[in-house]
C-alpha cells in the first residue's frame, strides 16, 4: 500500500474516527487479550527489532570534514 493510498481510504490524523491507543492496548486488540498470543505477538516485536538492529547501514558522511577557523 502506497502512502497516497491512505487518502484515498480516509485514513487521515483530522479524521474524528481515529483513536489513538498506546502499544499495550493495540496488542491486546490484535491477540484479544489471550496471554499465550500476546506474548507470541511480543516475541515477534521483538524478533523484527532485533532484525532491523542487524540490518543497520553505518552512516556515511555526505561531505568531507570542512577546516574550522580559529576565534580570537
Amino acid at each position: 500500500m502506497d502512502v497516497a493510498d491512505f487518502r484515498k481510504r480516509g485514513a487521515d490524523m483530522n479524521d474524528s474516527k481515529v483513536q489513538i491507543v498506546t502499544a499495550a492496548e493495540a496488542r491486546r486488540a490484535l491477540t484479544k487479550g489471550d496471554i499465550r498470543d500476546e506474548v507470541a505477538f511480543q516475541n515477534d516485536i521483538n524478533t523484527l527489532l532485533a532484525r532491523l538492529e542487524e540490518t543497520k547501514v553505518p552512516l556515511q558522511a555526505l561531505s568531507r570534514p570542512q577546516p574550522t577557523t580559529r576565534r580570537r
